[in-house]
């Protein structure tokens, strides 16, 4: 009984181990995608945002409404076009570290996971060969 115990055990960590480890590699992948990547990996609302100053502006009328700094009155004149350009490739880069950032975090996540899923499925499998149950022999 004990036997046939320890071998379903054995079996269930390694369908889980397999389940986790289909899903972690393709992750693990995708997050070294993003790493490398960025600006294909990037949402499509951040991606259009900095394709140029229309858009940036439409997504950021803030930055782009002749403001004061640190008052709510409208200024003379709006900020230049290379001002928004200089704000919008700025911002651009900030986006882009973001999603690398989260590559990264995606590849160590996924990535430990998958090794400690291994390191399991491995252990395990080493065990069922150990353990096998006793079929009755029909004479």
């Amino acid at each position: 009984m004990k036997e046939k115990f320890v071998y379903t055990y054995t079996v269930i960590v390694l369908v889980v181990a397999i389940i986790y480890l289909l899903i972690a590699v393709p992750s693990a992948v995708w997050g070294v995608i993003r790493v490398s990547v960025p600006e294909f990996t990037m949402n499509e609302h951040q991606y259009r945002m900095h394709v140029n100053n229309h858009f940036y502006c439409q997504a950021n009328t803030q930055y782009c409404q002749p403001m004061s700094p640190g008052k709510q009155e409208p200024l003379e004149t709006p900020p230049s076009n290379k001002e928004v350009t200089q704000q919008r490739i700025a911002s651009k880069q900030v986006a882009l570290q973001s999603e690398r950032r989260l590559g990264l975090q995606d590849v160590v996540n996924w990535g430990l996971g998958g090794v400690f899923a291994a390191i399991l499925f491995y252990a395990h499998r080493k065990k069922l060969n150990q353990v096998k149950p006793q079929t009755p022999h029909k004479t």
